[in-house]
Order: structure tokens, then sequence, then C-alpha cells
């Protein structure tokens, strides 16, 4: 496994596209991976701007269940942070395991933004673009389209 992630900026939003990938690699390739991501996030709460992230796990179907902890434990860190720059993020799942996993972190450990766990990659794009320009339809497009919301604790 690996992550890609790159930075685009639409409406005025600063958005990380991360892209979790099944690769042949090897584990430590993986390890380095995440925790370049996990160093990436932090260089982005340290330039003290907002950002969102959308994540596409639609190319993996498991993942070890030790970065559950570490992600776990690096969300309690964030929320340290005296300001949260994080506005939200839209998580794409296909895999059961995957969402499994994902509410294995939550259970764990409170998001420090809102996240959106979409079913496709065209209903995360479309949702991204209700998001990014505060349109009224958003909440009526997330309750049509089944769409999972959680709330943080920072949640307005």
């Amino acid at each position: 496994m690996k992550i890609n992630y790159y930075k685009e900026t639409i409406n005025n939003k600063k958005i990380y596209n991360v892209k979790f990938l099944n690769t042949s690699d090897s584990s430590d390739d993986f390890d380095k991976s995440f925790y370049a991501f996990l160093s990436k996030w932090r260089d982005l709460y340290n330039k003290k701007e907002q950002f969102c992230f959308k994540f596409d796990t639609t190319e993996i179907n498991s993942a070890p269940i030790k970065y559950c902890f570490i992600f776990s434990n690096f969300i309690k860190e964030l929320k340290s942070e005296p300001v949260q720059y994080l506005e939200f993020s839209i998580i794409n799942i296909k895999s059961n395991i995957i969402r499994c996993l994902l509410n294995l972190i939550l259970s764990i450990q409170k998001p420090v933004a809102p996240i959106y766990i979409t079913k496709s990659i065209d209903e995360m794009h479309e949702l991204f673009g209700y998001l990014s320009t505060n349109n009224i339809l958003l909440e009526s497009f997330v309750l049509i389209n089944k769409i999972t919301v959680i709330k943080s604790e920072f949640s307005k």
C-alpha cells in the first residue's frame, strides 16, 4: 500500500486529495508513506491555513489495524491545538473492511472536523461542490444520497 496526495485550490479552498493505493510495496514503504502524510498534515497546522481533505480509498480493501491506533493518537494530538485548521474531510469508501477500520478510529477518537462518507468518486466531487460553495442544497444532497456525516466536537 501507498499514500499519494496533491494539493489543489477550488473556490478559494485549499484541498488535499489523498489516495490510498494498493501496491506491491513492502510494509516499510507504507510506513514511510503513512508517516510522511501525517507529517504533511502537521505542517498544514503549522502554516495556520484552513484546508480540506478528500480521501479516496477505492483501491484498497484492507489495511493493518495498527494504523488505526497510530491515527487515533495523531487526532488526539491535533485536538490539543488551540485552533483547528481542517474544515472538513470527505472520505470515499467502497470496502466494508475500510469502513470498519474508520469506525474503529472514530470510536477511539472523535474527528477534529466533520467527516462526510461517500460511496463513489462522483458523489464525493459533487458533495465537495456543495460544501465549498456553502450551497443551500447541501443538507438535501446529503439526505437524498444517504451520506454519512460524522460531526466533530468542534463542529458548530
